[in-house]
């Protein structure tokens, strides 16, 4: 209550009037006759000291006040910083400790039930233009170069009080030859009931002079705690023989991986996955010979990632 908070002042402002109002009478009083001026000097004294108590206690309390908020601050700061020592009775450096706070407990946001997909040279689609096709038939006996579909899915979940703006990013890798490069893109991107095609999507697409990467940035408004389901469908030009790195940019509860190689080559295709990861990748039984499936049912730190490779 606002009445015990301010008691203090109300002590130092009735001090205060006290000794105002006795150098008040002592001024305007007559105590020079018989033994009044005894009183007079008393009222005197009390009020001149009466002021100086006052001020130099609103001083001090001030001065002293700033000294506990500045403990304060450094203690709980210092509890910040050593409370895995004190849990965990181990001393974590400044550099990593600044590294897990702004990778993970900084993060507004977090991934559920993420799951990626990758289509290896599927049949192309009827709408296609031949161009890709020629052009990958030209440098097919050179590199063997072929289309790629990979998909994404997932739930983000807002994890403050607050609304907040995130980015859904996209960063797919380019081909080194650069009469490739134009048939990586985005095929379509949904956010909740948003959803845009390929040339909306180009809206979208970051450019900042980068050619290692192609980069779709979506800003997605989320209320507190809101959970919105995103999608993406994106094509890109591998190899037969090729790696794949796919990295977590923010903290995910997993990942599930499917790898769907073509059913028309005649040599059985090989297909791997490992993550680089504290845990192992999980081996799904898919009943389909052309499609392997990977899950990772632990938490995914940002920049965590799964590595996959295939020989068709």
């Amino acid at each position: 209550p606002w009445y015990k908070l301010h008691a203090h002042n109300l002590v130092y402002a009735l001090v205060l009037l006290g000794s105002v109002m006795a150098l008040v009478i002592y001024e305007k009083g007559e105590f020079e006759e018989g033994g009044w001026w005894y009183i007079g000097i008393m009222l005197q004294g009390l009020g001149g000291s009466g002021v100086v108590a006052v001020v130099l206690a609103f001083t001090l309390e001030k001065f002293t006040r700033a000294q506990h908020e500045e403990a304060a601050a450094d203690t709980v700061g210092k509890i910040q910083h050593n409370i895995f020592h004190a849990i965990y009775n181990r001393y974590i450096p400044d550099q990593l400790f600044k590294e897990v706070e702004k990778c993970l407990m900084q993060s507004n946001v977090y991934r559920e039930n993420y799951s990626i997909e990758y289509y290896l040279d599927p049949t192309p689609p009827e709408d296609e233009t031949g161009d890709i096709s020629d052009m990958l038939n030209d440098l097919r006996g050179e590199t063997n170069y072929i289309r790629c579909i990979a998909t994404s899915e997932y739930t983000l979940v807002n994890t403050t009080d607050a609304e907040i703006v995130e980015k859904a990013c996209t960063h797919l890798e380019l081909p080194l030859k650069d009469e490739l490069k134009q048939f990586v893109k985005i095929n379509s991107f949904q956010a909740g009931t948003v959803r845009l095609n390929g040339d909306d999507a180009e809206a979208f697409v970051v450019d900042d002079g980068n050619e290692v990467h192609y980069k779709f940035e979506y800003p997605v408004t989320l209320a507190p705690k809101e959970k919105l389901k995103i999608s993406m469908s994106a094509q890109m030009i591998k190899k037969k023989e090729d790696i794949e790195m796919w990295a977590s940019r923010i903290p995910s509860d997993g990942l599930t991986v499917t790898i769907n190689s073509p059913s028309h080559y005649t040599t059985p295709p090989i297909v791997a996955a490992s993550a680089n990861h504290s845990e192992a990748l999980e081996p799904v039984e898919t009943h389909v010979a052309t499609k392997k499936k990977w899950r990772l049912s632990h938490g995914m730190l940002p920049f965590q990632s799964v590595v996959f490779w295939w020989k068709i």
